[in-house]
């Protein structure tokens, strides 16, 4: 999934302006879908004339060139490929660089399929999308009576996030004189919404053959987290992490003090019935193994269709990734967090060593000279250390040697008068040692002491495999 945004611009408005639908001859309809461009700055909207309009019911100059827009304010019906064959011949016609086709209704299948080979392209806009547009210019959409609202998950505010975050690197970083949360702490918080469909359903299907029943496939209340503007499923760990979260009626004014960028919908009512279908069928496929009258074994596939399957809800919700950066000193750690009421689900390099680059397992070392994080001290090749004077965490390239492995911090080396003498960061003490270890095996093949030549060959080549870095996993939590 990419979280990557529109340039459209962001228009914030701590008070909705609410349109009942269902009391809106066309006419109107036309004049709201204009005010919604407007104030998304789309460019100078005119409404024509509602006879007579050729297929064109708003005209929108922008700098790039004309875009018409066709509009149908039929709830209860499916718009097909005539209308917009229409909508693209008056595109053509008016020399338009793109057309766009709203309803408040849905898209037939035939002329989502067509939209896609058209040029100049023809953008389809249904109920799910228009709502989400409108969002976005401060207005709320309620279509036969009911609220069609957008949700999202709630967020902490920042003094929340920073003490979860303050309880989880205390327990994890290794920290003098400060500990880890007095130095770590968040410089930046933006979010970037990102749109998905969750998807409530259930399943009853019964498999027989004609020996009987060889499987029966029963769910109830499951929910799938399909993208809103690819139609891919989401990860499964960030599915399964915000599934069972709290939901909240998205307003904008929540982040009017954040950096906020926003992805829009883009999967229609139409494909995303096909798209729910298919996941579901796919996640409640069964291969099933049985014995046939004749005493043979069989294996049928056992896939549910759309008479098995019952879609009970369908919420529009965004997610809210968060994007957030810490800062110890000079150095700056970013994180991609999305948040449920127990911890942070998190997309970060923070955690990768600073000296090595390799991934930190257990606990690491907050450096209180730089900020940086490392591996934890160890015996060979360390890449931390405590300052034998002060006592302070130490990174490699904070740490000072003034002889006799006594490794000191900055200060502590200037205050004894010494020469500033920093420990080198070229490592080689796994490598010098292993090497020794294979050195000493070769020497037993020829004094034929076979087993200790075994033993040390085999120490040997532990010592510098134990050298090597860690991968990061893909997520980790806070």
């Amino acid at each position: 999934m990419n979280i990557e945004t529109e340039s459209k611009p962001w228009v914030s408005s701590s008070k909705k302006e609410s349109v009942v639908l269902e009391t809106l001859d066309g006419l109107e309809f036309q004049k709201v879908c204009g005010r919604i461009f407007e104030k998304l700055q789309y460019g100078r909207v005119e409404v024509c004339p509602y006879t007579g309009d050729m297929g064109r019911d708003l005209l929108i100059q922008t700098n790039a060139g004309l875009i018409v827009v066709e509009c149908k304010h039929q709830p209860n019906s499916s718009i097909g490929r005539p209308v917009v064959q229409k909508l693209h011949s008056a595109a053509i016609s008016s020399r338009a660089i793109r057309g766009i086709l709203i309803t408040t209704g849905k898209f037939s299948v035939q002329a989502i399929e067509h939209a896609k080979s058209l040029a100049p392209p023809i953008e389809l806009i249904d109920r799910n999308i228009l709502t989400d547009l409108a969002t976005q210019a401060g207005m709320e959409l309620i279509l036969e009576g009911k609220k069609h609202t957008v949700l999202t998950y709630p967020v902490s505010s920042n003094d929340k996030l920073q003490d979860r975050i303050n309880r989880s690197i205390n327990s994890r970083f290794k920290s003098y004189p400060e500990i880890a949360s007095k130095l770590l702490r968040i410089k930046n918080r933006g979010f970037a919404m990102y749109p998905s469909y969750v998807i409530q359903y259930d399943v009853n299907a019964t498999f027989e053959t004609s020996v009987g029943v060889i499987h029966r496939e029963n769910a109830e209340n499951r929910i799938i987290l399909i993208d809103g503007n690819e139609g891919k499923l989401l990860k499964e760990e960030i599915a399964k992490h915000i599934k069972s979260a709290s939901l909240t009626v998205y307003d904008e004014s929540t982040y009017k003090d954040s950096n906020l960028k926003k992805v829009s919908f883009r999967i229609d009512d139409n494909t995303l019935k096909t798209l729910s279908m298919k996941y579901i069928s796919n996640f409640h496929t069964k291969n099933k193994t049985y014995w046939g009258k004749n005493n043979q074994k069989y294996t049928k596939l056992c896939v549910p269709n759309e008479r098995h399957i019952f879609i009970s809800n369908t919420k529009q919700v965004y997610v809210p990734f968060q994007q957030i950066e810490l800062q110890a000193f000079k150095i700056k750690y970013d994180i991609t967090a999305i948040e449920n009421s127990e911890n942070l689900l998190c997309y970060t390099k923070m955690f990768n060593c600073s000296v090595c680059g390799g991934y930190i397992k257990d606990t690491k070392t907050l450096c209180n000279s730089c900020g940086a994080i490392v591996h934890n001290k160890a015996i060979l090749d360390s890449h931390s250390f405590e300052c034998k004077i002060c006592g302070k965490t130490l990174c490699r390239k904070c740490t000072y040697d003034l002889g006799f492995n006594k490794k000191v911090c900055k200060e502590c080396a200037l205050k004894n008068g010494k020469d500033l003498k920093p420990l080198s960061v070229e490592m080689n003490q796994h490598t010098i040692l292993g090497i020794l270890f294979i050195i000493g095996g070769s020497i037993g093949v020829l004094m034929n002491f076979l087993l200790l030549t075994f033993v040390f060959i085999i120490v040997g080549i532990g010592i510098m495999l134990s050298n090597q870095k860690s991968q990061a996993p893909p997520y980790e939590f806070i």
